[in-house]
């Protein structure tokens, strides 16, 4: 889509089924984890949910947050996470929260998420919703924000040396902006890369992370990186922004 340069993070909703009806509940932490990297859903097709998402991120070369992603204290939470059943249970909510912070903690182009949902008319702690004071989740994701880990807030600067030959771009400017001075800085999974730039109709040359560039007349313009090992090219990230 030509906006793609645009945009910041790529947004998805994380109402990803884990689980089949009639599978053991509530699920354990470890069999919802692998669930996100393999699961045959109920019409028999196979899915790897983080491969699927992180091959959307290397195309568009953008970071990723679940702009919405919970689960209700209420088996089968996770078979269709969107809706809840009557029975109550708080532990098959905490495992999934639990999956969830462990897996994509573990992504270096994962930014985070949006969780529903917190009732603003208030709370019950033995209910079977999606809120989740009160409950076992409350206690996972204090756990994970406040000193258990948690997703990591940028890429691991220098990836592993096997790691796929892309550009993840970690900050540019977004708006319209003021000044004739933008800030880009951007990192690869593979370890080792040098990178190119260029802006608008330019050469390419090489760039290095942060990258500042000023004096940048009026206008819309438009900055591209791609990262380069040996003989190899990634395909460029492509990032828009207006000046004045």
């Amino acid at each position: 889509m030509p906006f793609y340069g645009r945009l910041d993070l790529i947004g998805l909703e994380g109402y990803f089924p884990l689980m089949l009806p009639g599978q053991a509940q509530p699920p354990s932490v470890a069999a919802l984890s692998a669930a996100w990297h393999s699961f045959t859903d109920s019409a028999g097709r196979h899915h790897d949910y983080v491969s699927e998402i992180a091959a959307v991120q290397r195309r568009i070369g953008k970071p990723v947050i679940f702009t919405e992603v919970g689960y209700a204290s209420a088996l089968g939470a996770t078979v269709r996470p969107a809706v809840w059943t009557a029975t109550v249970s708080q532990d098959e909510q905490a495992n999934a929260y639990e999956a969830l912070f462990g897996v994509f903690s573990q992504q270096p182009w994962f930014r985070g998420f949006f969780y529903w949902d917190m009732d603003a008319t208030g709370y019950d702690p033995a209910d079977n919703k999606f809120d989740p004071r009160g409950k076992l989740a409350e206690q996972t994701l204090r756990n994970w924000w406040h000193g258990g880990g948690g997703p990591r807030p940028n890429p691991q600067p220098s990836g592993s040396p096997g790691g796929p030959l892309d550009v993840v771009l970690m900050h540019a400017p977004s708006g319209p902006h003021n000044t004739g001075s933008a800030l880009f800085t951007f990192s690869s999974d593979r370890a080792g890369v040098t990178f190119s730039c260029r802006v608008d109709s330019a050469d390419w040359s090489p760039c290095s992370s942060p990258l500042r560039l000023d004096g940048v007349v009026g206008g819309f313009h438009n900055f591209a990186v791609r990262a380069e090992d040996g003989g190899q090219r990634s395909p460029p990230v492509v990032h828009g922004w207006t000046v004045g």
